[in-house]
């Protein structure tokens, strides 16, 4: 797999992109960095776990959704159906566009989608659309 350094810049950018989400749907208008910090610490616990688990798709699923449940209902107050809603929809969301972006390149360079994720070159790639899709 790529780098420490651009697994924790992809976290980065996701931890924004989902401060935006939850920022862009809340009513709360105090502690604005207070939810960032947390938004962003919980990402960089998401990014510790692949590390430790070495990039596992069903851990990383699995905490994308928690951690999204915990920031709908602990931090931006949200009921809990509601708070599932958005964490299922937000690991869903993030899950098709990862997956459709890195089969659109692994279709153009003409490889397989686990050689195009091990280039870096790549995988910058892959993370610049796959998170700027989330913007749409």
């Amino acid at each position: 797999m790529v780098s420490v350094a651009l697994n924790i810049c992809l976290q980065i950018v996701e931890a924004l992109i989902a401060f935006h989400f939850y920022e862009s749907i809340s009513h709360l208008t105090k502690h604005k960095f207070k939810r960032f910090a947390l938004v962003l610490g919980g990402y960089l616990v998401m990014c510790l776990l692949n590390l430790l688990f070495d990039y596992n798709v069903i851990i990383n699923a699995a905490a994308l959704l928690s951690f999204h449940f915990i920031f709908a209902f602990v931090v931006y107050k949200r009921k809990i159906g509601y708070s599932l809603l958005l964490s299922v929809l937000f690991t869903c969301l993030v899950g098709i566009s990862e997956i459709s972006v890195i089969n659109i390149v692994a279709l153009f360079e003409n490889d397989n989608s686990k050689t195009i994720i091990d280039d870096p070159f790549n995988y910058i790639l892959i993370i610049l659309f796959s998170k700027s899709i989330l913007f749409f």
